[in-house]
């Protein structure tokens, strides 16, 4: 069997007749997005999996943001064939209170950017970037509740 892969400008001009005069979607800026969640989530895994080692109640909150680093994952994969390996993330050096409030802060920025791209991102992208969106604000709020605990 063979394996047909297309090239951007067959897709460019299958679109074209699809869909008439329009232009084809901005493949790239997608998988631009794409990247971009992927590298931030697995930043965000790697300072909390720091902070577990000294706060077990990071321990829901490491499993969450890894399942929604698996799905950004699988997503990347299905859209572009490739697999994405996140470049390393260098420690932070700080108490754990800086540290999770860099990560609370990440994670409402990311939250408010997964709303945006949701409304441009192509079907089930879309959907995808919807959920992760209402995931990252509940994780964000999970974040602040547990640094008023501890304060």
């Amino acid at each position: 069997m063979e394996e047909f892969i297309m090239t951007q400008e067959t897709f460019d001009r299958l679109w074209q007749r699809v869909q008439g005069a329009e232009q084809a979607p901005p493949r790239q800026n997608q998988t631009d997005a794409l990247c971009r969640f992927l590298d931030e989530t697995a930043q965000s895994l790697a300072l909390e999996r720091r902070l577990q080692a000294r706060c077990a109640e990071m321990l829901p909150l490491c499993r969450d943001t890894f399942s929604r680093l698996r799905r950004l994952r699988a997503a990347y994969y299905l859209h572009t064939g490739e697999r994405h390996c996140p470049p390393e993330t260098c420690p932070v050096r700080g108490g754990i209170l800086p540290e999770l409030r860099t990560d609370c802060l990440a994670s409402r920025a990311r939250a408010g950017r997964y709303a945006a791209e949701a409304k441009t991102a192509p079907g089930d992208l879309s959907a995808l970037y919807e959920t992760l969106s209402v995931e990252e604000q509940t994780h964000a709020e999970r974040l602040a509740a547990l640094l008023c605990r501890i304060l």
